[in-house]
Formats: C-alpha cells, sequence, structure tokens
C-alpha cells in the first residue's frame, strides 16, 4: 500500500507539512461499534497517522500499543479529541517527529523527556495550559510549532533547547457559537511580551527559521504598526521569516539590520504595500511563488535573489 496524504486539517500542509505522506491508520465508527482499520504495511511503516474520532484515549492507547511494536518508526502524526495524553506515547523512545492535533488536551507529562531523539514537535493544542519544565531536556530538538489558546507563557526550560532551529508559535482567541444568536469570544491568556520572548529566542545561536502569529476575530486581520519589538534584530542567525499575516504592514525596519535573513514568507497578495516596501529597500529581491496546497502563506520574497 503506498502512503497516503492526512486530510487538509489546522493548516496541516503548512505548518504539519512533514507529516503529509504517511500510513494512515484511521478510527470509524459502524453501526455504533469503533473499528479501526490497519493499512497494508502499517508494522513497518516509518511514518504513521492516527486519525481518532473517538473522545476515548483508551481506544487511543489500545492502538499505540499495537503500533509499538513498529520498531522502524520514526514519525507519528495524531489527532484526537480526548483531554487525556495517551501514556504509551511516551515510550516511543525511537520517535523523531511527532505531531499532535487535539483542542481539548490539557497538558503533556513530564516524562516527554523519554522521546530523547525527538527531533521535531509540533501541537495545535489550544487547550494546553503549559508545556512541562522537561520539555528542555529534548536537546536534539530542532523544530517546535505550538498552536496555543490557554498558555500563558513558555517554561524557563525553553531555553535549554539549544539545538532549535525551527520555532512556530500563532496565539490564536477563540470563539464558541452556542445559540444562533449570539457568539463567545475567548481571548487568548498568552502574558509574554514580544520582547520577552525574543529575548528568549535570542539564545539559540542555530535559529533559522521562525514563524509568528496572532489570531482574533475580533480585530481587523492587519497590522496598524510594526508588529516586531526593537530587540528582534538580536536573532543574529535568522534567515527565514513568517508573520501570520502581512496585511496593512508598510515596512518592517528590524529586517533592514539582519544580514543573514534571506526570505520572508507571506501571502503577498493581501500585502501589496509590503512588498512595495520590500522591492524598494532590496531591489536585489524577487518574488517567488509556491505549489497553494503546500504553502498556505503563496511564496516568499527572497531577499538577494542574485546569490
Amino acid at each position: 500500500m503506498a502512503p497516503i496524504e492526512i486530510p487538509q486539517r489546522d493548516r496541516m500542509p503548512h505548518h504539519f507539512q512533514n507529516f503529509r505522506e504517511t500510513h494512515l491508520i484511521l478510527e470509524t465508527n459502524e453501526e455504533d461499534k469503533d473499528k479501526v482499520l490497519f493499512p497494508e504495511g502499517w508494522q513497518k511503516a516509518k511514518r504513521v497517522a492516527i486519525l481518532a474520532k473517538t473522545h476515548n484515549t483508551v481506544q487511543l492507547n489500545n492502538i499505540l500499543e499495537k503500533l509499538a511494536s513498529n520498531t522502524s518508526l520514526r514519525s507519528l502524526y495524531i489527532h484526537w479529541t480526548d483531554e487525556q495524553f495517551p501514556v504509551i506515547l511516551t515510550s516511543f523512545g525511537q520517535l523523531q517527529h511527532l505531531g499532535l492535533v487535539n483542542h481539548a488536551l490539557r497538558a503533556v507529562p513530564g516524562d516527554i523527556d523519554n522521546l530523547r531523539h525527538l527531533r521535531t514537535l509540533r501541537m495545535a493544542t489550544t487547550s494546553l495550559l503549559g508545556l512541562p519544565s522537561n520539555i528542555g531536556k529534548l536537546k536534539k530538538l530542532k523544530e517546535l510549532y505550538l498552536m496555543v489558546h490557554q498558555m500563558e507563557c513558555l517554561p524557563k526550560s525553553f531555553t535549554k533547547l539549544t539545538s532549535l532551529e525551527y520555532f512556530g508559535l500563532l496565539i490564536k482567541d477563540m470563539d464558541i457559537r452556542k445559540d444562533w444568536e449570539r457568539d463567545y469570544h475567548f481571548p487568548a491568556r498568552w502574558k509574554h511580551s514580544s520582547e520577552e520572548l525574543v529575548e528568549q529566542l535570542s539564545l539559540f545561536p542555530d535559529l533559522k527559521r521562525l514563524f509568528l502569529g496572532y489570531s482574533s476575530s475580533q480585530h481587523p486581520q492587519g497590522h496598524q504598526s510594526d508588529p516586531l519589538p526593537e530587540n528582534f534584530a538580536d536573532l543574529h542567525a535568522l534567515e527565514e521569516l513568517e508573520l501570520e499575516t502581512l496585511f496593512g504592514l508598510t515596512g518592517l525596519k528590524q529586517v533592514a539590520q539582519m544580514p543573514n535573513l534571506k526570505k520572508i514568507w507571506g501571502n503577498f497578495f493581501v500585502a501589496k504595500d509590503f512588498l512595495s516596501w520590500l522591492q524598494k529597500t532590496f531591489p536585489q529581491g524577487q518574488l517567488v511563488k509556491t505549489e497553494p496546497e503546500l504553502f498556505y502563506s503563496g511564496g516568499y520574497y527572497e531577499i538577494n535573489a542574485s546569490l
């Protein structure tokens, strides 16, 4: 059975793009009986995705217990909805890439550091209250992406992830419609200022790629001013920058002070003023469009295309 593509959820083709081609384990519900479909070859598959419809983590644990016999497994993506973290998952010590989508999950266990070979951790977990302090023991971690709503800040141990090359943070407000007449708006609880975040990120000597975003339906989807703090240029190793939206921007003065910056990702179709600023500031650059099904943002501006 050839690898298949998992459904496009939570902008998965972009922020979860390294989980795209994978063997799929799908939980269905037929005649009120849960049925798990294991594809041919899953016992030796290096990349596996689990799409679980149940709210029962016991069922997910049963799937993972079977999957634990696969010693070839290196990449695992799980989409489920229960508040509980599957305990057995931290025993998958051979994992290198882990993607979690669960907007009910409240906590990640402290023994997450058992995944000592983990290089990629991407989590869309808006109910997550925080990261455990042991996250700093994942010394091989190179990529960390977080979509958060309840989380207020990153733990101090975050700065111990000294191998980090990519960091992504999307802070989301939440809107819930409980009846036909009224929507309920819940602002994100994030407390760290952008200056404090950049101060933490500046401790990573190899940080080359950065995604930052704030998503709210209560405010216009555009910038009224420069969204980057004054100390942003302290990210000396940064080569690629992406913001959730470029709409409303007329420039980013810190970008002009960063000699190693090579690419700025974004939807330039709705950011014509910012594109004009880039073209004027970096006349040797060019706009490069990518395949829309792979990158929702549409493309990037290569600052010095002549190199």
